[in-house]
């Protein structure tokens, strides 16, 4: 328990980070523990703060999968492939 309180919280101390690559930080944490519901929250908040953040869009994605939820993983694995693609 206390590796997956510190694998949350570490983000909280990087320097230099905008505030969504901490939540996709701590979406990844909740991922290694297999707590995908955690993943999508704080995926979820990353977009609402950069709507255009296609890693989160990827990152929660893979959270849906995971979960079964099969057609909001491809929703969102679409807009990341779509916020990704070079003019």
């Amino acid at each position: 328990m206390r590796k997956i309180l510190l694998f949350i919280l570490l983000p909280v101390f990087y320097f230099g980070q905008n505030t969504e690559a901490i939540l996709l930080d701590s979406a990844i944490s909740c991922e290694l523990a297999h707590n995908y519901e955690g993943a999508i929250s704080f995926s979820s908040k990353a977009i609402v703060l950069n709507p255009n953040y296609a890693y989160a869009y990827s990152n929660r994605g893979f959270s849906f999968l995971m979960q079964e939820m099969y057609e909001e993983a491809i929703t969102d694995f679409d807009k990341a492939i779509s916020l990704n693609k070079k003019p």
